[in-house]
């Protein structure tokens, strides 16, 4: 009984965490549409700007009230979604992961965990040179 309630409890989660999931990835998309529209109003305004005669320093104060904007931060995700090269690269990425067999994914995903961060990079240097070290100690005895 405990089990059938644990096993429905881990279900309930698990389909919240993947609402959260679409609904975070449903929320990214908004907010590049809402960059998209924003770039276009800048854009257009700057027209318009250029248009009245707008001297230089209104221009540059104007352009850093906009640069104040949350929405820099998706300026790059932006980009990125417009370049056909980016999404090439992703597509190209992927079909070669999918054409690898399970010991060359766990290879890999290892690789990547294990060269990710300073610390386990550290760590893999220290261990290999006193892996090393043992060897040579005990060879020459």
């Amino acid at each position: 009984q405990r089990n059938n309630e644990l096993e429905e409890r881990v279900r309930s989660l698990e389909t919240s965490l993947q609402d959260a999931r679409a609904e975070v990835q449903k929320l990214k998309t908004d907010n590049l549409n809402l960059y998209e529209r924003l770039k276009f109003v800048h854009v257009w305004k700057e027209g318009q700007q250029q248009d009245k005669g707008m001297t230089v320093r209104q221009r540059l104060v104007s352009t850093a009230i906009l640069s104040d904007d949350p929405s820099d931060k998706y300026g790059k995700l932006y980009e990125e979604s417009m370049n056909p090269f980016t999404q090439f690269h992703k597509k190209e990425e992927n079909r070669r992961y999918n054409a690898l067999n399970p010991a060359e994914k766990l290879t890999l995903n290892l690789t990547r965990l294990l060269f990710s961060h300073k610390w386990s990079r550290y760590f893999f240097i220290i261990y290999s040179l006193l892996l090393h070290l043992l060897v040579v100690v005990t060879l020459y005895q």
